[in-house]
């Protein structure tokens, strides 16, 4: 039975994909005026991985996306249809997609939909391409703008999206939704078996819709220009995605014709991504003194960087920590003693250039100290001023930078870093040795310099 139901609506999706004319659903729009903003076309692909015909259909849609349009005038996401039921996306998430196909009455694949309208899926680019131009030919008078964050430490999310009129909108039924989506899902190594359809990578596959698949009411009775109204909504990260594939596609409808009003995508360097580090404790012993840093790009005081509780399990504790500014003559010493008054502590915010001495009182549990929350750098520029420096190594990468290359880059004589076999708790670093992030160093320059870390 399952089999004979399968082979019908591969028949009637074999018509519809040789299909010429183009069925459109509800009406359009009404025409806006002169304030409107530019189109985002709102690009809905109904698949599964049993499908034949998607594959050449995905095979043209997926580049003209990419090589004529970006994100900023399509957003894209692929719902899967429960046609056959181990389709991983499916399982995954059964309710929003089954919700969203319900939503447009889909019953065969491939079915498409181009800001709410149907028309049958193809296999020819200037099929596609012609579709999407005549939406962005039109105009919003919407406009959605967002912000995403990825907060790794705890591997949550979070969208904000401001949406504003700026025309009148008349239209009383409008739906907010929000769409998490994943591109360039790798299907041979995520799920450990091929597609039936052959298909891979998967593109913008959805993982999550916000608050659910029905949306959320937006300016129900219609508003007025300028009105705006702000929508917050968290999301889980899970381990296996590849963060740097997220997406988050964000669009208006009408529930009555189902036509898009307007649309945005979250995704690639739009994400604002905060990272944790775990400064390694080279010795684990405590109470001591250790020589740290660390290199994502995060500033701010002591106490909310040095956060063991709030970034890590909290087992390791610190009460006072030490840091030489050598641009202060006289008073380079500065400190912050969690023991002591607030007006007696003189230690600047931190950051990823600085290098501190900071007095465990504790280290139990997974015996590293856990900082944040920042992003990971590509580039940190690191003055040095004639004298001592008290300096961190802010890399991504830190298997090959030597002493000596420091040296060489920067005019250094002398690098001293941590020891905990030295009565100082420092010692000379050798040309050979290879800097790591995390760890803290004195570098000694005999002129005011600057140290690039791009790597």
């Amino acid at each position: 039975m399952e089999k004979r139901k399968h082979w019908a609506m591969l028949v009637v999706a074999m018509m519809a994909f040789s299909a010429l004319g183009c069925l459109t659903v509800g009406s359009e729009s009404p025409e806006p005026g002169t304030n409107a903003v530019p189109k985002v076309v709102m690009y809905e692909q109904f698949t599964n991985w049993h499908c034949g015909l998607c594959v050449p259909s995905e095979m043209c849609y997926y580049p003209i996306v990419k090589n004529y349009y970006g994100y900023d005038q399509v957003a894209p996401i692929f719902y899967h249809y429960p046609s056959v039921t181990d389709d991983p996306a499916w399982i995954y998430n059964p309710q929003d997609n089954w919700i969203r196909s319900q939503y447009y009455g889909i019953s065969f694949l491939p079915t498409m939909e181009i800001d709410g309208r149907w028309f049958p899926a193809q296999a020819n680019e200037t099929y596609f391409k012609n579709l999407v131009d005549e939406r962005l030919a039109l105009q919003s008078n919407i406009s959605i703008s967002a912000t995403g964050t990825l907060y790794m430490n705890n591997l949550t999310g979070r969208v904000v999206a401001d949406l504003t009129a700026v025309e009148n909108v008349p239209q009383a039924d409008l739906i907010a939704h929000f769409a998490l989506w994943e591109d360039e899902i790798p299907v041979l190594e995520r799920f450990n078996q091929s597609a039936p359809n052959g298909v891979d990578p998967w593109h913008w596959t959805m993982w999550d819709m916000m608050p659910s698949g029905y949306g959320t009411d937006l300016w129900t009775g219609g508003t007025s220009a300028g009105a705006s109204t702000q929508l917050t909504f968290d999301f889980i990260i899970e381990p296996e995605w590849d963060i740097s594939k997220l997406g988050i596609s964000i669009w208006v409808q009408s529930n009555g014709t189902k036509v898009c009003e307007q649309a945005h995508v979250v995704a690639g360097s739009d994400w604002n991504v905060l990272w944790d580090f775990d400064v390694p404790i080279v010795d684990p012993g405590a109470p001591d003194w250790r020589f740290v840093s660390f290199p994502i790009d995060a500033s701010g005081s002591a106490e909310s960087i040095f956060d063991d509780l709030m970034w890590g399990d909290g087992a390791t504790t610190w009460d006072c920590m030490m840091w030489y500014d050598p641009t202060d003559a006289g008073s380079e010493w500065k400190s912050h003693s969690k023991f002591k008054p607030s007006t007696l502590n003189d230690l600047p915010d931190l950051n990823n250039t600085m290098g501190v001495w900071i007095h465990l009182t504790a280290n139990g549990g997974d015996q590293v100290l856990t900082v944040g929350l920042g992003q990971e750098s590509t580039r940190t520029d690191i003055p040095l001023f004639a004298g001592w420096n008290m300096v961190g190594y802010p890399a991504q990468n830190d298997s090959a930078y030597r002493v000596s290359q420091l040296m060489l880059d920067t005019g250094a004589t002398e690098v001293l870093g941590y020891d905990p076999g030295n009565p100082y708790r420092i010692s000379a670093l050798g040309g050979s040795h290879v800097m790591k992030r995390g760890e803290a160093y004195l570098v000694r320059v005999n002129s005011d310099t600057v140290w690039t870390v791009s790597w």
